[in-house]
């Protein structure tokens, strides 16, 4: 008996009609890609290509720049567009400096009452968040055109309750205390108003502080990568990151293995770009790195502690012949 059935000549004419169809639904690429592997750039509905990032092609413009003023523990660094400046913050004494992007000192705020601050983030609306390292503190405050200082007796505590929609608050983001490796790096994604939170070592971690989707929201505290995925990422600390909103990747740096390291959000590594000398264009190696910021035009500001300062820029744009 059979069981195939010759088709017509109306059969043959609709089955060459469709297989063209199948074919090209079988050679779709899927979008089940995962976020962050490098890849070609994806095009929106509207055919333009979204944005692009590759530091392993970055190159040192400004190398080992004294920030004058500043004589001791520079850390974090962050970027406010309103202002095109950058802010750090030192951990003894506890301070926050706002520079141009040239390195050169615009004011210094006191951090009265603070301990240790290391990280520091831009989120908006004149508001940053700081970490104070020894106490494993998160903290949001408010800093104005003439604020000279802020004292951390003003903030309000947050444990099982929405942070204020004003005034300054602190949260505990890790109840296990590791003196001087602990909390290091911070960034935020605006967005999905969440902070990106890297523990130098001993263990290293890697935290996600969620904020939730409205004010009345409870933050919501996580460790999103597993220890093989930190493994992954090849590096024997992690002193600062940074959170690239154009293309949801992140900025890991390493002080201690000389390179910052572009991943996905689930910590897979995309591209390297080495801190060490000969590399970027560096003559020398950065000593001690500690903060990693980028502008809103892709130029990436690295400081190294005491008061070292670094700017990157990526290779000229190509142009169309």
């Amino acid at each position: 008996m059979k069981c195939f059935v010759e088709p017509t000549g109306s059969d043959r004419i609709s089955f060459r009609l469709v297989l063209p169809i199948l074919v090209a639904i079988l050679a779709a690429p899927s979008n089940h890609q995962a976020e962050g592997l490098a890849a070609p750039p994806n095009a929106d509905a509207n055919g333009k290509k979204t944005a692009s990032l590759d530091v392993s092609r970055y190159t040192v413009d400004v190398e080992a720049r004294k920030i004058r003023g500043v004589f001791g523990n520079a850390s974090g660094l962050t970027f406010r567009p309103e202002s095109r400046s950058l802010f750090l913050v030192i951990n003894s004494p506890t301070r926050m400096v706002e520079i141009d992007l040239q390195g050169t000192v615009k004011r210094s705020i006191r951090l009265a009452g603070f301990e240790d601050t290391e990280g520091v983030a831009y989120l908006g609306q004149d508001r940053f968040g700081i970490l104070d390292e020894r106490r494993r503190h998160l903290c949001v405050v408010h800093v104005e055109k003439t604020t000279r200082s802020i004292k951390f007796s003003d903030l309000k505590r947050v444990e099982k309750t929405a942070p204020p929609e004003q005034g300054g608050w602190y949260l505990l983001v890790d109840p296990k205390p590791t003196p001087n490796v602990g909390l290091e790096g911070l960034s935020f994604d605006k967005k999905n108003r969440r902070f990106f939170i890297v523990k130098e070592k001993n263990p290293r971690k890697f935290f996600h502080v969620n904020l939730g989707p409205n004010p009345d929201s409870v933050p919501m505290i996580t460790e999103p990568w597993k220890k093989s995925r930190l493994k992954s990422l090849r590096q024997k600390d992690l002193s600062g990151v940074h959170f690239h909103s154009a293309t949801r990747q992140l900025l890991v740096m390493s002080h201690e293995s000389r390179n910052i390291v572009q991943c996905s959000l689930d910590g897979r590594p995309v591209s390297r770009l080495s801190l060490d000398v000969g590399s970027a264009g560096l003559k020398r190696a950065i000593p001690q790195a500690e903060g990693i910021t980028m502008d809103d035009r892709q130029v990436l500001y690295v400081l190294s502690e005491p008061n070292l300062f670094y700017v990157f820029k990526p290779p000229p744009a190509e142009t169309n012949k």
